[in-house]
């Protein structure tokens, strides 16, 4: 007996309340009122055989059509599909270089499309300063928003510079900023984490701050996190906050200041033994000789140890195993069937 089509009833989905009957087999199935409902865990395969509800038959020619009739409702069977597990339907595409997001064929308007986008990591290029950490930017947008073809930028991470050559402020880089390009006027980005900066001339060094959801991480003698509300290094001469949420953590520009964490932006970058700063879903910021700025969703910060890792973690100061690069980003992209 061929298959012409096939019905998964997972809960008490169908009530009979007279006989169902299969042709004119002797041994029907028959569910009195109010009792339990069917369950089934294999295929219906219907033939020539006919299925008779009440006085309603439904012939195998009709079940391809319209699959069911309940109370003089028809469901046919494209609504039957769209209706099925549609919590499960669900489409993931990760880039973790430049490339093209195709929209999948299935994806309806009001279907749900989750971005998730981190910066590169902020590049070293001292003895003794790391690079901040890259943003993670999360954004959910509907499908009909989105081209069918879209564009995908992945951040890369900061390159380093040699130490002890090159003028002030040319040595190394931010990290690069992840983007995505829902269509012609809209796009979404992360940005990368701010360099360390190596002045020759007086000598002196500065950690780079983390990036943030509206601008990359600063160098200088002020690296602070990316906006928005960014974290401010310590200053003598005025009051400071280090952290932030959606900004990034501050950059270190003297020996006993502590890095600053975010939430969502990066951490900043430090100097000597002291940590680099963390984030919950952005990359750690690189340090010296201390402890990594770690992340939970994001890359883990290095230092002269350790390398950074992706997606986002800034740069450890250059020396040892480092040579000064932070990690690249990344951009993953989530299609979710929606239930209206």
């Amino acid at each position: 007996m061929s298959e012409t089509n096939v019905i998964f009833i997972s809960t008490n989905l169908l009530v009979v309340n007279s006989a169902i009957t299969f042709g004119n087999s002797s041994s029907n199935i028959s569910i009195t009122s109010n009792s339990t409902a069917l369950y089934i865990s294999s295929n219906i395969s219907v033939n020539d055989s006919v299925i008779a509800v009440g006085n309603t038959t439904i012939n195998s020619t009709a079940l391809k059509s319209t699959a069911m009739i309940l109370n003089d409702t028809v469901y046919t069977s494209s609504l039957m599909s769209n209706s099925i597990s549609e919590n499960d339907i669900t489409d993931l595409q990760i880039f973790t270089a430049n490339g093209t997001w195709t929209k999948p064929s299935w994806a309806r308007a009001n279907d749900d499309v989750t971005i998730i986008l981190w910066g590169g990591g902020g590049g070293s290029n001292s003895v003794s300063d790391g690079g901040g950490g890259g943003a993670c930017v999360i954004a959910t947008i509907k499908a009909s928003v989105c081209n069918s073809v879209c564009n995908v930028v992945v951040g890369i991470g900061g390159k380093g510079g040699t130490p002890d050559t090159g003028a002030s402020g040319q040595q190394s880089n931010n990290g690069g900023n992840s983007v995505f390009f829902a269509n012609t006027t809209y796009s979404i980005t992360a940005y990368g984490g701010g360099r360390a900066l190596y002045n020759r001339d007086v000598p002196v060094s500065y950690a780079g701050g983390g990036g943030g959801w509206s601008s990359p991480g600063a160098a200088g003698s002020q690296p602070n996190g990316g906006g928005p509300k960014g974290g401010q290094p310590a200053n003598s001469s005025q009051w400071y906050i280090k952290d932030s949420i959606f900004g990034g953590g501050a950059g270190v520009v003297a020996a006993g200041d502590d890095a600053g964490n975010s939430v969502f932006g990066g951490g900043g970058g430090i100097f000597s033994n002291e940590p680099g700063g963390s984030s919950i879903y952005g990359g750690g910021g690189g340090a010296q000789s201390g402890p990594v700025g770690t992340s939970i969703f994001g890359g883990n910060g290095g230092n002269t140890s350790v390398l950074p890792t992706t997606p986002g973690g800034g740069s450890g100061a250059w020396g040892g195993v480092s040579s000064g690069v932070g990690a690249n980003g990344e951009v993953r992209v989530i299609v979710t069937r929606s239930t209206y």
